[in-house]
């Protein structure tokens, strides 16, 4: 292990104006998948980045096409919905305090605990 690389912010790097720290969450504690998905639900829906419809979508869109992904050394799920339930693009991070159980990616039958959720929310579906 290298003892002479050191984690410090870069001064010098841009901001993102889609990865805010009032959607940055640390430590948080969700008994559920769904009970995660209407937390962050309201606190995007009073700050003007989601629909009304939202929180049905991404409800919806995560039972038919889970997101988790068992990576290592921290499993992620990376839950994400159709722009028409968007009115801004954002990124939201949450670590959790505790693992939650979260359906893998492409296995309708698996689920696995996961430490870390990123919400990736564009307005666009066009590929290039």
């Amino acid at each position: 292990m290298r003892m002479d690389i050191v984690d410090t912010p870069n001064e010098n790097a841009q901001g993102s104006k889609y990865l805010t720290p009032q959607l940055t969450f640390l430590d948080k504690h969700y008994n559920n998948s769904t009970d995660f998905f209407s937390s962050i639900f309201l606190l995007l829906k009073e700050k003007g980045y989601v629909r009304d419809s939202f929180l049905d979508a991404i409800l919806a869109r995560e039972k038919a096409y889970p997101t988790g992904l068992p990576t290592l050394p921290v499993a992620i799920a990376l839950p994400h919905t159709d722009p028409q339930h968007v009115i801004r693009p954002f990124i939201s991070v949450t670590r959790l305090s505790q693992p939650l159980a979260w359906q893998e990616m492409g296995m309708t039958t698996i689920r696995s605990t996961f430490n870390l959720l990123f919400y990736l929310v564009l307005l666009t579906t066009a590929a290039t």
